[in-house]
């Protein structure tokens, strides 16, 4: 038992001794001592102390503002932080880059503009016309006994119209046209030679058959384009009652009409041409009064047209034309036969196909 206390008595002080030596180099006083003054300085200069790692130094808070606020953080600590944010928030490391991609470049523009759709006529295509006018007819015609004449006198008219047109080419298209017009109400007074004047009714016509080659001129719809027409023409004048003063006749021939077609507004369309007729066809009516040889015929004829919708189009049509042929017993003046005819009308046109 005496052993085990002499052990812990050595123990107690083998702890208590170097703890009392540390707390009097250090100036704290050591548990269970009293307080002692100082060491003197020449006991601290003679005892080695131990070197100790400096402690981190706090960095200054900055002083409270008059107000009891704080200061506002420092702004280029701020930017700096805005500048670089990864090096500012991110501790695990750079995260991974994206791979990089090309800008695209726009192509190089050649300063041409894109080629526009060429306009392709239809192949085939067929119009059919309906319409209605005022027509005028005056002739002068000699006869054995003298000459009668047939004074200016207005109708009205119906008109009757076909056209099929073929394309050959995108520039070159072929039109058959087929057109008759015809007196509605026609009452006339003729004025017989040595006789008083007779009123009785009659029927003006005119009828035409050609064909026509057309050139587009560009290659868009709307390009000026020529026609030259060739076909045939008739004419005649038919009393209603046989027996009268004015016998029945007709001037019939090729003719030719060349045409130009002009595009005046998206909506508008012009076609306006001379025409020629060679009279070789002459009733026999006019030959037993003296006519001989052939004759012919000037005109002139014009269309302004305006398209309605995509398949229809009204046009106004004009229409004149003198026809002379020559008489036997013809005097200087002149030829001695003329006839003259002349017509307004309005005609709505509509595609068939």
């Amino acid at each position: 038992m005496s052993r085990l206390l002499l052990l812990t008595c050595l123990c107690w002080l083998g702890t208590a001794l170097p703890l009392r030596a540390e707390a009097q180099q250090a100036g704290v006083q050591a548990p269970g001592e009293p307080a002692t003054a100082p060491a003197a300085e020449t006991d601290a200069a003679a005892t080695p102390v131990p070197a100790e790692a400096p402690a981190p130094q706090a960095s200054p808070q900055p002083a409270p503002l008059p107000d009891g606020g704080q200061d506002a953080p420092d702004a280029a600590s701020e930017d700096e932080a805005a500048a670089f944010p990864a090096q500012a928030t991110d501790t695990a490391g750079p995260p991974p880059e994206a791979p990089a991609q090309e800008p695209e470049v726009p192509e190089a523009s050649t300063g041409s503009p894109a080629p526009a759709e060429t306009w392709q006529p239809p192949p085939l295509s067929a119009h059919v016309g309906l319409g209605g006018g005022m027509g005028m007819r005056s002739f002068r015609r000699p006869t054995p006994v003298g000459l009668e004449r047939l004074d200016p006198v207005h109708f009205p008219t119906v008109d009757l119209e076909l056209r099929v047109r073929g394309a050959l080419r995108q520039r070159l298209s072929l039109e058959l046209q087929m057109a008759y017009q015809s007196s509605l109400g026609l009452a006339i007074e003729s004025r017989p030679a040595f006789a008083l004047p007779v009123a009785h009714d009659a029927r003006s016509e005119h009828a035409e058959l050609s064909l026509a080659p057309i050139v587009h001129l560009g290659d868009s719809e709307t390009a000026p384009a020529l026609a030259a027409r060739l076909g045939l023409g008739l004419r005649s004048f038919v009393p209603a009652v046989s027996d009268q003063p004015t016998p029945a006749f007709y001037l019939a021939g090729p003719l030719l009409r060349i045409e130009a077609q002009l595009q005046l507004a998206p909506p508008l369309t012009l076609r306006l041409g001379p025409q020629l007729s060679w009279l070789l066809a002459i009733s026999d009516s006019l030959r037993e009064d003296g006519v001989s040889g052939s004759g012919l015929a000037l005109g002139l004829q014009g269309e302004l047209s305006l398209q309605l919708l995509e398949r229809f189009e009204l046009a106004a049509c004009y229409r004149e034309s003198v026809a002379s042929v020559d008489h036997e017993n013809r005097a200087d003046e002149g030829p001695s036969f003329r006839d003259r005819a002349r017509s307004v009308t309005l005609k709505l046109t509509g595609r068939v196909f």
